[in-house]
């Protein structure tokens, strides 16, 4: 059975810890992991905690999985670097970020030459894969890894019912600008009008609030970190505003 370390606790590295604990020995790190709430908490029962003072014992994992925020992604890289260096255990590291070409970029320039790197994109979440993560899609990024290890890879997320979609890391960031950070500043925008249930609503409004909703559950950190390390995102943002001069000038016309 793997080892895989999980860097990162919060709601995806959560996610990631149910999915896989059955199948894989399963270690997590984060130092703002309190000990209190990773003993409290269920799903990480059967799972083993690293500490600061251990990090090091993380380079003897196969798999590294990083569930980090992308303002503090290339930090964890450098730190995760250092302690592979002289590592002889063959190990991949992943990354889960809705930012591929930042992501990619990190891991190739500060990662050790015999390190394997997969960039990947769960386009999913607590919410919406809170009862399974069959039917969800998944990016795949393979950016240094054998033939061999990538088939492995895709095979096992395939046996969860995942639909499996390999791009560029460009690729990635230029539909993703428009799909989630799209959603994301709609979202954000509906949620300033302060918008609730109605007892008088339509069925495009329920569509809205939905949104709303998964906005709302995840961090406007992300939001901003999508905006900050997507080249395409302020581009798409610019539309938005433009499209919303253009329609205000139409409405004053009529």
């Amino acid at each position: 059975v793997m080892n895989i370390t999980i860097i990162g606790a919060g709601r995806l590295g959560k996610l990631l810890v149910r999915n896989l604990k059955e199948n894989f020995y399963i270690s997590i790190f984060d130092p703002f992991l309190k000990e209190q709430e990773f003993v409290g908490d269920s799903t990480f029962a059967g799972v083993k905690r690293i500490d600061k003072q251990s990090f090091a014992s993380v380079a003897k994992s196969e798999f590294i999985v990083l569930c980090v925020p992308m303002r503090e992604f290339e930090s964890v890289v450098r730190q995760l670097a250092v302690t592979l260096q002289n590592e002889t255990t063959k190990t991949i590291v992943v990354d889960t970020c809705s930012v591929k070409s930042f992501a990619v970029e990190a891991m190739k320039t500060h990662l050790p030459a015999n390190v394997s790197i997969l960039g990947t994109h769960p386009m999913f979440g607590p919410d919406s894969a809170k009862e399974t993560v069959f039917g969800q899609k998944m990016v795949l990024t393979p950016e240094r890894i054998s033939h061999k290890d990538y088939r492995d890879v895709k095979s096992y997320l395939q046996k969860f019912g995942l639909t499996l979609i390999e791009a560029s890391a460009e690729e990635h960031d230029k539909q993703i600008a428009h799909s989630l950070f799209m959603a994301h500043a709609f979202g954000q925008l509906v949620l300033t009008t302060e918008a609730g249930k109605l007892e008088i609503d339509t069925l495009g409004y329920k569509r809205l609030l939905r949104i709303t909703e998964t906005v709302r559950n995840d961090s406007f950190q992300l939001f901003e970190d999508m905006y900050l390390f997507n080249p395409y995102a302020k581009d798409v943002f610019l539309k938005l505003e433009q499209g919303m001069s253009e329609l205000r000038l139409k409405l004053n016309k009529a």
